[in-house]
């Protein structure tokens, strides 16, 4: 197979972007370009496509990825996206994160765990498991953590009309509003809020 140059752009001052076959993207740091002879128009040997692709980028994407973990947990999803914003070949994200999981740095579920642990008692339930589901944490995996620890939302919601010092007993109805409509937007069960704002 022949892999042609079709295009080369900046990406930063020293990375650019490579597109072969006018389909795939890759990039690589300027100094690599310059080393694999590589420019617009021209062909890439197939020693040195299978050296970039089974070489270079995998040990880049681990790196990547490392580097990422070491500042906070990240789920699949989120490495997942880093990585293909960095033009980065879906078989080597697939490597990578093949290779994650087997050296046990990758787990969604114990991310999803954390995540609920921590935000326990300033999240709603519905704010929990919607802010998982963009991480790409499956719902049944949400939902049995969620059953093994539950949240008690009565308490969360007093915690915070204690913090916005909302007095239900001397609550104007444009206050009580407000504040109901702020819970609301937490995500918060609408009978369980009218019920601690009307007390």
């Amino acid at each position: 197979m022949e892999y042609l140059v079709t295009g080369m752009a900046d990406v930063t001052s020293k990375k650019v972007r490579i597109q072969i076959n006018y389909d795939e993207y890759i990039a690589l740091y300027r100094g690599e370009a310059g080393r694999f002879h590589i420019e617009e128009g021209c062909l890439i040997e197939e020693q040195i496509y299978r050296r970039i692709m089974e070489e270079v980028l995998p040990k880049r994407a681990r790196e990547r990825c490392l580097n990422l973990l070491s500042r906070r947990d990240m789920t699949e999803l989120e490495l997942r996206k880093k990585l293909r914003d960095s033009y980065y070949p879906v078989h080597v994200i697939d490597s990578t994160m093949d290779c994650l999981r087997r050296n046990h740095l990758l787990n969604d579920e114990f991310y999803a765990d954390n995540y609920v642990s921590f935000h326990r008692k300033d999240r709603s339930i519905r704010q929990i498991k919607q802010e998982l589901s963009s991480k790409g944490i499956d719902k049944e995996t949400v939902s049995e953590i969620l059953e093994d620890s539950p949240i008690d939302e009565e308490q969360n919601i007093a915690i915070i009309l204690k913090k916005r010092h909302f007095d239900a007993a001397n609550a104007t109805p444009q206050e009580r509003m407000k504040i109901c409509g702020y819970l609301l937007r937490k995500g918060y069960d609408y009978d369980k809020v009218r019920r601690m704002i009307m007390e």
